[in-house]
């Protein structure tokens, strides 16, 4: 009997600290989004094809509207394997105007944090708590996304970032190339842990956020078409977009 009764105690105990688990992952705060509540383009879970990065990088330019201190960056990739994926924040003037962004011109993130993608979820990666400033532009940029779903939105009336999608390969940083349409729509949240509570460690794997949180000019190369099959994925050849 006591130890059917101390059973029971331990059970309580594990899920009051479960119950404050939760209450502290819900004390995240989103301080912004673009496009979080949509689908991935071209993700579909009942068809075996879906569309995946060429491209090993990607990334957009982001401004916001309020200042606010980021802590994680998250997006929501199509499909996804067991990799790990990282998610950096450059200062804007860095690979604006056309010009390179890359760590051999001296381009060196604000920020970087490495997380575990999840398919059709939000996932990302937790760094030190970084300020950004109303109406100063960022860039945020994905690497070894190569062969992952896309990360961006094709549905109707989704937000396009200023400046277009820009990408790179083998880790050359990203090129002075500006693709637009539906490849300039990210799904893309910012949130931070509120100040009186300190840096929680990232999931892994990251745990999806919410359901309830409601937030083709020069694509050759970057993306690819390839069969999604649960089992195994065989590469097609790289699909244009005009």
């Amino acid at each position: 009997m006591r130890q059917g009764a101390r059973k029971l105690v331990l059970c309580a105990a594990a899920m009051v600290i479960v119950a404050a688990a939760r209450q502290a992952q819900a004390g995240w705060i989103i301080a912004d989004s673009v496009n979080a509540s949509a689908t991935p383009a071209f993700y579909d879970p009942g068809s075996p094809i879906t569309m995946t990065w060429a491209a090993s990088q990607v990334g957009w330019f982001y401004t916001p509207s309020t200042s606010f201190p980021l802590w994680e960056v998250l997006t929501k990739f199509g499909v996804t394997d067991h990799r790990l994926v990282t998610v950096d924040v450059y200062q804007a003037s860095h690979g604006a105007n056309g010009t390179l962004l890359s760590p051999s011109a001296g381009d060196v993130p604000l920020r970087s944090a490495q997380f575990a993608p999840q398919t059709d979820a939000l996932a990302g990666g937790i760094f030190a708590p970084l300020t950004l400033t109303a109406n100063n532009t960022y860039f945020i940029g994905f690497e070894n996304v190569s062969g992952l779903g896309l990360n961006v939105t094709a549905d109707s009336g989704a937000t396009s970032l200023a400046g277009g999608l820009r990408f790179g390969f083998s880790g050359g940083g990203y090129l002075p190339v500006s693709v637009g349409g539906f490849l300039s729509q990210p799904i893309l949240q910012f949130q931070y842990d509120p100040p009186n509570l300190p840096p929680a460690a990232p999931d892994a794997p990251a745990v999806p956020e919410p359901s309830s949180i409601v937030l083709f000019g020069l694509g050759t190369c970057v993306v690819a078409g390839s069969a999604a099959w649960r089992r195994r994925r065989s590469s097609r050849t790289a699909a244009a977009f005009d």
